[in-house]
């Protein structure tokens, strides 16, 4: 199965479009997000991968013209660099990664989890924000987070340590519709 989407800022400004494939191995998220506004904000190409049970194996965050991050997770909590191979304790526990640049990293945890209407699950994410500019290193952090089904096909996240909470609309491949402040999708 494949499907592409492609999302704006709230703002409409910038664009995410972004390819999912999925297949009995796993899911393969690939994109490119321009951002809009300051024309200082980098442009970013981002591809995940996760295995069968969508545990996020590999990562890579790429600024056009600038750092690149990769990232290797063994699917049970444990990340390495990976380019040098060095241990990443600092991401200790993550099972999914979030991205801040798209929505479409929200799709791992949803459909790991599998959570029915009412049900509700803490997780801990390999998060990865915009840098302010190109040439500035990414700098992956665990981040706790709440993400709860509503009802079938809606859910709200919950970014623990900041207080951040979003209520969004999801699509039968866990695809991000509208993310309220942030992102809306643009029509196929």
């Amino acid at each position: 199965m494949q499907a592409a989407v492609r999302w704006t800022g709230w703002d409409r400004q910038g664009l995410d479009h972004c390819l999912l494939r999925r297949d009995a191995e796993g899911l393969c998220l690939e994109g490119l997000v321009v951002c809009g506004g300051d024309s200082r904000a980098p442009a970013l190409r981002y591809r995940v991968q996760t295995d069968a049970r969508f545990r996020t194996r590999e990562v890579t965050l790429a600024c056009v013209g600038g750092p690149e991050l990769r990232l290797i997770g063994d699917g049970a909590g444990d990340w390495h660099d990976g380019r040098t191979g060095a241990p990443l304790p600092t991401l200790d526990g993550c099972l999914d990664v979030d991205i801040a640049a798209t929505p479409a990293t929200n799709s791992l945890p949803i459909l790991r989890l599998g959570l029915g209407a009412g049900e509700s699950a803490e997780i801990l994410a390999a998060y990865l924000p915009l840098p302010e500019r190109a040439d500035a290193p990414i700098r992956p952090s665990a981040a706790r987070q709440r993400y709860t089904c509503l009802r079938p096909g809606r859910f709200r996240y919950e970014a623990l340590t900041s207080g951040f909470t979003a209520e969004f609309a999801a699509d039968g491949d866990a695809l991000v519709e509208d993310y309220p402040e942030a992102f809306r999708r643009l029509p196929a």
